[in-house]
């Protein structure tokens, strides 16, 4: 909700997510002309991560953090607009949709319902199983795996949060994990890895290693200023290689290229930090209208 929007509020960071929006969006719509469009999910992921984790944490060094009031904020911003959606992929399903579909297609409404989708899409898959272009909720396997990430990440926060000095430190071990796990799997087992939520949850924790950065160890950011030579050769770097996942990788180099969106998207975060001309490039009027909501 706004009451709960940063007071150091980065336009840069609403610009790239705007980029990661709009990717997607021409991803479906051209796919030859953007082939890693994919990516801005992915890319969604760490902002996701970032954002979310740094409330939180703000929170706890305030002493003010109350889980039920993190899920209810989640439950208000989520659920009227994803309500609205079933709704109406409801009424249309009913009268496009052959019986059979029908019944397929219920079963994923249901399971989008409970933030599922991703696992009842997986159970989905075998030789006579839809084309992912005939799922019309297909988009929501992304929206389960985050908010599954975000039932057990607040209680791993408070947990880790006793130990604060190593706080950092189980978070980057919990990224190289899940990192480690969806690089074992993508060449055997691609459903899985596209769609279990264990090998996705590094994207998302990468955003939350740098809100541990970000909130304490502003003295190490702080160094970018002196040295904006390197805040400006990174952020430039991390921008090129955002535009090298979704203009010159594809589908068939899925991890590859959500590894380089990814990382792209984290040091942009990073370096923007330091670097004013990135971020008024990246977070101009035009792409960050109608944001500044980051709850």
């Amino acid at each position: 909700m706004r009451s709960h929007k940063t007071s150091n509020y980065r336009p840069d960071i609403d610009g790239i997510r705007a980029i990661a929006v709009l990717s997607v969006i021409a991803f479906h719509a051209f796919p030859s002309l953007v082939p890693g469009g994919f990516v801005g999910v992915d890319i969604f992921f760490v902002i996701s991560g970032f954002l979310i984790t740094q409330i939180i944490v703000a929170e706890l060094d305030n002493g003010n953090f109350r889980i039920r009031n993190f899920y209810s904020r989640r439950i208000r911003r989520i659920i009227p607009s994803l309500l609205i959606a079933l709704l109406v992929a409801l009424i249309l399903g009913w009268v496009l949709l052959l019986p059979e579909d029908f019944s397929q297609f219920g079963s994923v409404l249901a399971g989008s319902s409970v933030f599922i989708t991703n696992f009842v899409l997986f159970a989905q898959v075998n030789y006579f199983d839809a084309a992912a272009v005939e799922k019309p909720l297909l988009h929501l396997w992304s929206l389960s795996i985050e908010e599954q990430f975000y039932i057990f990440w607040p209680i791993i926060l408070i947990a880790i949060y006793k130990l604060r000095r190593f706080a950092f430190a189980i978070a980057s071990i919990l990224l190289l994990a899940s990192f480690g796990y969806a690089y074992a799997i993508h060449g055997s087992h691609e459903e899985l890895a596209f769609y279990s939520p264990l090998p996705r949850f590094w994207e998302l924790l990468i955003g939350g290693v740098l809100a541990f950065i970000y909130l304490h160890h502003k003295k190490k950011l702080d160094l970018l200023h002196r040295f904006s030579v390197l805040s400006q050769v990174g952020s430039l770097v991390s921008l090129l290689l955002i535009v090298y996942s979704l203009f010159k990788t594809s589908t068939e180099q899925n991890l590859r290229a959500v590894t380089i969106g990814v990382v792209g998207s984290a040091g942009l975060i990073l370096f923007g930090y330091a670097n004013p001309y990135v971020s008024r490039m990246v977070g101009n009027p035009i792409s960050t209208w109608g944001y500044r909501d980051w709850e």
